[in-house]
């Protein structure tokens, strides 16, 4: 049994909430970045990264006041810049010594950390803040000192974390001969998925999926009557061992398969379907944390877990046969709207508008399926995952008429830079899809006909593996931009916004309406002052003929408008710990 010695962990969704990131530390970084560098911008290491920032924008010469405002745009789009991530560092430095906040931590992480360094294991940080960000993050944590517990830090100037060598260059000083497990979160929106493939190309994991989770440790943690127990010193050797395995051990247990806001949201009705499920469990005990992300806070009244996985293959079989008839003597469109991520209610909120407007804009000859991972739906809708998927697409080709009718997946979640989609519902183990994943998935069924809409960051990367004869491919950014409108605060994407209510509600064209939506994006974005996210679209040979053909026999309804899902569904989260 391979026996590890040495854990790099990240810190953002990994050992502490990401609202805390999110929510605290970069406001405030926004409010005072100006005047920081304004008072500091004449030391020599202030003025080094306002340098390194302008020439990574490839500015040159560029006055202060312009590399103020790139700085301000990149925080708001979250981007991963060394210069950026130093400045901020500064900016929290001030905060942290004046008391202003103290960053938060998992109540788990304190006694894990002194476990293994009790254990003699080493511990390290990789994690795109800056290295001076990470040690005030943890020396000023609100489970005290954690600084004494790591051996090393490792910011992006290793080396982006989606790249092999910066792994290499880890492994070099912090593994030796020793084994090397990396610790990443489960719900990766603004991080490393867990294991990523660059990791594990350079040795620093067993295998792919031998990674090991601090989520997965909180979660065996709160099955067991005492933290310390599970830490036993007897224990304490095979239980590292044995979590470095529990992430593949969870992707493959009970599944099989083969291998910021736009405008203001107009008003209108959710959507409606029924599903079959399984009665809640007689018996609920859920302990909760100080994480505001709702993948902790599965909802009490909800099945279990356990009883959500079985129930799936029902549900999917429920949700197949409540679909209406075919109309025999014309192309049908079947749409399947994939709401990947369910700890943001964005991605509900638009599978659940899609299933409500394309049956009541475009008429009977349209029928929708909604795939989406949300606590609020977890007993009306099958989950969104990669055995679902399949299992859809499988019941599809046996009603529709694969030569002739037309086949629409609506995909909305989050997105990686190496083209990765999103699919998560804590703590349940579902896999990630990837470009090739989805174009295996639809290639191994008989349609002939496609509309494959990717509604994600860096979703441009999905094109070369979807385009083909028959397939129309539309994605909301190219393969290396973000697209905008997901989180918390916003309802609807930017694109779910320009494409589905306002391009959809004036034009059944969809290859329109994607230009209609190109262009509304692309004003809302210089509004902003945001990066364009430069959507995309492939049109195959043929498919836009069988298009026009299934357009004849569509008279449009009136426009539907949009509200977000009701969030009365989601009440039944335990509050006592908010």
């Amino acid at each position: 049994m391979t026996v590890i010695r040495t854990i790099v962990t990240d810190i953002e969704g990994t050992t502490s909430s990401i609202s805390f990131v999110k929510d605290v530390l970069f406001p405030y970084a926004y409010k005072r970045l100006p005047a920081f560098i304004e008072t500091h911008g004449d030391k020599p290491e202030v003025q080094h990264w306002l340098h390194e920032a302008a020439k990574e924008e490839g500015i040159i010469e560029a006055p202060r006041q312009e590399v103020i405002e790139l700085l301000l745009r990149w925080i708001r789009e979250d981007r991963k810049s060394t210069a950026l991530k130093a400045l901020q560092g500064m900016i929290w430095q001030e905060g942290y010594e004046g008391g202003d906040y103290q960053a938060h931590v998992y109540p788990e992480v304190s006694a894990a950390l002194h476990a293994w360094r009790a254990d003699g294991l080493h511990l390290y940080v990789y994690s795109s803040g800056s290295v001076p960000a990470q040690k005030l993050f943890f020396r000023y944590s609100d489970a005290g000192d954690l600084t004494p517990m790591f051996s090393g830090y490792f910011d992006t100037e290793t080396g982006p974390k989606r790249e092999r060598r910066s792994y290499e260059l880890i492994a070099g000083p912090s593994a030796s001969s020793r084994r090397t497990s990396c610790s990443s979160p489960t719900s990766w929106k603004n991080s490393t998925p867990p294991a990523t493939p660059a990791c594990a190309r350079a040795g620093c994991c067993a295998s792919r999926w031998r990674c090991l989770t601090l989520r997965a440790i909180r979660r065996i943690a709160r099955s067991t009557t005492s933290f310390s127990d599970l830490w036993a010193p007897a224990m304490r050797t095979a239980l590292i061992a044995l979590l470095a395995f529990a992430a593949g051990v969870l992707l493959m247990f009970g599944l099989s398969r083969h291998a910021a806001s736009p405008p203001a949201a107009v008003t209108g009705h959710q959507a409606a379907a029924t599903a079959a499920a399984p009665a809640p469990a007689s018996t609920t005990s859920v302990t909760t944390d100080d994480d505001n992300s709702a993948s902790d806070n599965w909802p009490q009244q909800a099945p279990s877990p356990e009883q959500v996985m079985y129930s799936q293959r029902t549900m999917v079989q429920k949700a197949l046969a409540e679909l209406g008839p075919r109309t025999a003597g014309r192309p049908n469109l079947y749409v399947v709207a994939f709401g990947g991520d369910g700890g943001e209610d964005v991605f509900r909120n638009e599978a659940e508008y899609a299933a409500k407007m394309f049956p009541q804009r475009f008429g009977a000859d349209t029928h929708v399926m909604v795939l989406e991972n949300n606590p609020g739906s977890l007993d009306k809708h099958p989950l969104a995952s990669w055995s679902n998927l399949e299992a859809t697409l499988d019941g599809l080709a046996n009603l529709m008429k694969p030569d002739e009718d037309i086949l629409l997946l609506y995909l909305t979640t989050h997105g990686d830079e190496d083209h990765n989609l999103l699919v998560d519902m804590d703590p349940l183990p579902l896999d990630q899809i990837g470009a090739t994943d989805l174009s295996d998935i639809l290639n191994k069924r008989p349609f002939k006909w496609k509309v494959v809409v990717v509604n994600a960051c860096y979703s441009g990367g999905f094109v070369p593996s979807l385009q083909g004869a028959g397939t129309l491919v539309i994605t909301a950014a190219r393969s290396d931009r973000s697209s905008f409108g997901c989180g918390t605060d916003s309802d609807i994407t930017y694109f779910g916004r320009a494409w589905l209510v306002d391009g959809l509600n004036h034009t059944p064209d969809f290859m329109e309406a994607f230009r209609q939506a190109s262009a509304e994006i692309a004003q809302w974005e210089a509004k902003d002052k945001l990066t364009p996210s430069e959507p995309q679209m492939n049109v195959g040979a043929g498919i836009a003929a069988q298009l026009a053909q299934w357009r004849k026999h569509v008279t449009p309804g009136p426009a539907v408008t949009f509200k977000p899902a009701s969030p009365t569904a989601v009440l039944d989260h335990p509050t006592s710990s908010r």
